[in-house]
């Protein structure tokens, strides 16, 4: 349900444990392992391999962190043909892109980029948000599934900073330097007065309101393939309290100084410089609202049926973030032991690497327990892998189907 609401639980009635339905936490990036910077010597010793890292990175990366608790969640099938819930969900995301080329600058040094023009592009959100959610799911017909979720969103805290450029060249002839920037970063929950409101006012009356929506469909095309769709997370927020907006777009050119107002004992000269760039760049500062997108998310997924308690698996995933999609594809086998335990196991390409191995099961009676996770390697060797996650929750399950009945229902994908 998570990731497609077109999906829908086998029970009549279900309830969330307060905090504990549905604890989820994912770590990940694109560019380096700690082993690629990190190399062991001789002994115990250990090196930095600073250009290995860079070899490992790409054009453009990224670096991701996420947190989604369910604070109260609920559902009921009403005519068999139709599901409705209720979920309150606290969510934080963290993304990060940065460019190859600025930590080659760093290293090399500008004089190995000579009458270049290097540009730096950044990007950087970190967003803490509840979501109150509304759901609901109809099957249309034997095939076909539909499902959509409404959302309203309350934030709490925003660093916005995407599409931020900066440009740097080192002149070949004299050595000279021309820099020009092109930066807008805007942040609510802030600053001063933000810790007076600490409590209810934090919690339930900052002025910071949106909207999103889930859309998904599942459609059977017969007893062996099932094709699934969802987009996820399609919405804004707009910031109103305790916003500030920083803007600098400005060129400053350093051609050197002129040692002799140093030698000569002007005091000034010092400052007379910094001066110069800071009037150049002009950073200006603002306290007005403005509004985000959410890291928004798509899935495309396909199982096919292997028998009355297997199927497989695969699916397609993305998320959007500066203007980027971020892919992902998984291939899952999933096994129902008996009516009240199932197993799944995956394996998936992420973040630029495949180094990932994914396990889950759940145990369903009328208390649910589930623990799934995209990269358990990474729980025992993380300087290896290049993502961690996992989700682990709590439900109340009344009015399950039978097991001939269970056994027939559609299977969902493995995430």
């Amino acid at each position: 349900m998570y990731v497609n609401p077109s999906q829908m639980p086998q029970s009549k009635i279900n309830i969330g444990l307060p905090v504990l339905s549905s604890v989820y936490f994912n770590l990940g990036n694109s560019g380096f392992r700690v082993t690629d910077l990190i190399k062991s010597g001789p002994g115990d010793s250990n090196h930095l391999d600073i250009n290995n890292m860079l070899n490992k990175l790409g054009k453009s990366n990224y670096i991701s962190q996420a947190l989604q608790v369910d604070l109260l969640s609920f559902g009921i099938r009403l005519f068999q043909k139709n599901y409705i819930s209720f979920s309150i969900v606290e969510k934080e995301y963290v993304n990060f892109s940065y460019p190859k080329n600025f930590l080659d600058w760093v290293w090399q040094g500008n004089g190995a980029f000579l009458g270049q023009n290097m540009n730096f592009n950044f990007g950087l959100n970190v967003i803490h948000y509840r979501e109150y959610g509304i759901g609901y799911a109809r099957q249309i017909s034997d095939k076909l599934t539909v499902g959509g979720k409404l959302k309203y969103l309350y934030g709490m805290e925003d660093i916005s900073a995407q599409n931020n450029s900066f440009t740097f060249n080192t002149d070949a002839t004299d050595y000279g330097y021309t820099t020009n920037d092109n930066v807008n970063v805007n942040t609510s929950g802030f600053g001063p007065g933000t810790g007076s409101d600490f409590g209810t006012p934090y919690l339930l009356n900052r002025n910071n309101t949106g909207m999103a929506v889930d859309a998904g469909a599942t459609y059977k095309l017969n007893d062996k393939f099932t094709f699934s769709a969802s987009l996820i997370d399609l919405g804004y927020i707009n910031w109103r309290s305790y916003t500030s907006n920083y803007t600098s777009n400005g060129a400053f050119n350093f051609d050197g100084v002129d040692i002799t107002q140093f030698t000569s004992g002007d005091s000034n000269a010092f400052n007379k410089l910094t001066d110069s760039a800071k009037n150049a760049f002009n950073v200006k500062t603002a306290h007005k609202s403005y509004t985000t997108s959410l890291p928004a998310q798509v899935y495309l997924g396909a199982n096919y049926k292997l028998s009355e308690k297997a199927n497989a698996g695969l699916l397609l995933y993305g998320q959007f973030f500066n203007n980027i999609l971020v892919p992902a594809v998984s291939a899952s086998y999933n096994l129902k032991l008996t009516n009240w335990f199932s197993v799944s196991a995956a394996y998936s390409v992420m973040n630029r690497d495949a180094t990932n191995v994914g396990v889950g099961f759940a145990v369903t009676g009328p208390v649910q327990f589930y623990v799934v996770s995209d990269n358990v390697i990474g729980f025992f060797v993380p300087q290896e892998v290049k993502t961690v996650n996992v989700r682990f929750g709590v439900n109340l399950c009344f009015g399950r189907k039978s097991a001939k009945a269970a056994s027939d229902s559609t299977k969902a994908s493995f995430q």
